[in-house]
């Protein structure tokens, strides 16, 4: 992803406190990311407070969790997979933030177990959050697959980070001023609002590529023709198609669906082969 075109965000966390939504949208914010998660034991104490009313306001919204490497990894993504639940059709894929490692577990193999463990759950491909200097340092280039969230300040552009070519999201200051919230980062997304639309969309469109570096995900063979399945609570058609390997495309199709984000909780659907 490459474009002239950025659309402006934020990102929150109970630093921020009260926050007017309104005046935040109003101002020209488009998306917002807020923190749900530390560790394995700390919930953001103002996340259930600002992840309804960031919809509410008719921001874009998004779920990022704090990873510490000194924790167990899986115990980490069910703190942040229990704390935010499902995530809309419309939501942004879900967040690890990467910036510190304390050196008492192995953070390359920790932070795979996380984004497989959220993906699995969600049917999204999860963003990752980082700074350049911190990632070069202590990670692989074996991530590129997913998508970038990087931070770094005071600068035209942001430095290169091994493992990708550009970035989707940008956290360009630390200490901005946005109506009804102040100070508070801010951030690009890079791309128009269709744009936007596209990456979340296509962020529930498959299994992301393992890196070299660690085991491929286990693949589910494919299903009969005449296979059927009902949608439950949480489910996306992105990871319905991961659990039958198939496609969205092909669901759709076989399905006569016109909006791939419009499926309902019950609803019977052929899984074509």
């Amino acid at each position: 992803m490459s474009s002239t075109t950025k659309l402006s965000g934020i990102d929150v966390s109970y630093y921020q406190g009260d926050v007017d939504w309104q005046s935040v949208k109003a101002a020209g914010v488009t998306f917002a990311f807020a923190r749900a998660t530390y560790g394995t034991s700390k919930v953001d104490p103002q996340f259930s407070t600002y992840w309804p009313a960031i919809k509410a306001a008719g921001i874009i919204r998004g779920a990022y969790h704090f990873y510490v490497s000194a924790n167990d990894p899986a115990a980490q993504a069910n703190l942040f997979l229990s704390t935010v639940g499902s995530l809309d059709a419309n939501d942004l894929p879900p967040v690890l933030d990467v910036e510190s490692d304390s050196g008492t577990t192995n953070l390359v193999s920790g932070v795979q177990t996380w984004l497989d463990t959220v993906e699995q759950k969600l049917g999204r491909t999860p963003i990752i959050y980082t700074g350049p200097s911190f990632w070069n340092e202590y990670m692989t280039s074996g991530f590129g697959n997913y998508p970038l969230w990087v931070a770094e300040y005071g600068v035209s552009a942001p430095k290169q980070t091994n493992g990708w070519s550009t970035w989707a999201f940008w956290q360009y200051s630390e200490s901005g001023s946005v109506a009804g919230i102040n100070p508070v980062d801010l951030d690009y997304f890079n791309g128009s609002l269709n744009d936007l639309h596209a990456f979340i969309q296509s962020s529930a469109g498959g299994v992301t590529t393992p890196s070299p570096t660690q085991p491929s995900k286990a693949v589910q063979p494919p299903a009969t023709s005449t296979q059927t399945y009902t949608v439950q609570s949480g489910d996306t058609l992105g990871s319905i198609a991961n659990r039958y390997g198939t496609t969205v495309d092909a669901i759709c199709q076989a399905n006569d669906i016109e909006n791939p984000n419009a499926i309902q909780v019950g609803q019977v659907l052929i899984i074509p082969s």
